[in-house]
């Protein structure tokens, strides 16, 4: 992801389109979550985001990856371990959940 964010700095779009591309084809239960708080903070803080649509696409892993760990709020509500890792995410994340459809 930061070599992404610096390839965009240089202009070396080519860089920026596989960087893209390689972290769009993780499978979305290799996604930590402050992986996916980085993630979420790149598209707050630059239009590189909107402008490569492979990071759309992991945008999209970010968020299946979010809903299948916290997504079910009966067994977040039940589970004291997966709800003490729910307070412990960061803002991004949560505004994610929040935010889901699902």
């Amino acid at each position: 992801l930061q070599l992404c964010q610096l390839a965009e700095q240089v202009q070396a779009r080519g860089c920026v389109a596989a960087c893209a591309a390689a972290l769009a084809s993780l499978q979305p239960e290799q996604l930590s979550m402050p992986f996916i708080a980085q993630v979420l903070q790149l598209f707050q803080d630059t239009a590189l985001a909107t402008n490569v649509p492979a990071l759309q696409q992991l945008r999209g892993l970010c968020e299946q990856r979010v809903l299948a760990v916290f997504g079910d709020t009966r067994k977040l509500a039940d589970d004291k371990q997966l709800c003490a890792e729910f307070h412990a995410l960061p803002f991004p994340v949560v505004k994610l959940w929040a935010g889901s459809d699902g």
